[in-house]
């Protein structure tokens, strides 16, 4: 750690604050001991974890009542904003001429449990989330709601770990990108 801090003196000189942020959450994330599990995630989620706190919080569910960690619940709460503020401005900059009304219905279109849902399902959140046995797994409508609660959660850790910049290049890679997207300039 006393190494980590000398290099990062001396390249305050050489880089600007964000490159830095960003270079030493990824020197931080080289140290900090996380499960294959939790590594796999990450390469699907393309994003590297600082703080690995963030990244447990956000995949444990209320059910996990004893987790050092907590649950994800208010994480999801963060997250749900910072993707209406995303999506409200990548709409507005890629529909000019369309007026409010236009852009609110999109905007739900996209911001809404099932999408949401389907995002969380191709992350394969499911396959990381901690749950307790009690609750139904194989219920549809439990995993779509936890698919989608933690999508948000995701991306409120992320915010939290790395900034509205990381957040909001994760929202634009998973959803505002989305393939299933295609044909909707309409």
């Amino acid at each position: 750690v006393q190494y980590i801090r000398v290099w990062w003196t001396q390249c305050s000189y050489h880089f600007k604050v964000s490159s830095k942020l960003i270079l030493f959450r990824k020197l931080k994330s080289l140290f900090a001991q996380k499960s294959p599990e939790l590594k796999r995630f990450e390469k699907r989620l393309q994003y590297t974890f600082g703080n690995t706190y963030y990244l447990e919080k956000s995949i444990t569910h209320r059910s996990i009542q004893n987790h050092h960690a907590g649950n994800y619940e208010r994480l999801e709460f963060l997250g749900d904003a910072i993707i209406d503020q995303v999506v409200s401005n990548w709409l507005f900059k890629k529909y000019p001429q369309s007026d409010e009304g236009i852009l609110t219905k999109k905007r739900s279109s996209l911001v809404n449990r099932n999408f949401l849902s389907m995002l969380g399902r191709n992350l394969k959140v499911m396959d990381v989330v901690r749950i307790e046995q009690s609750v139904n797994t194989k219920d549809p409508k439990v995993i779509a709601n936890i698919s989608a609660d933690v999508y948000e959660a995701i991306v409120g850790a992320i915010y939290l770990d790395g900034g509205f910049h990381e957040a909001s290049k994760f929202i634009n890679k998973t959803l505002c990108l989305s393939k299933h997207l295609e044909g909707e300039d309409q």
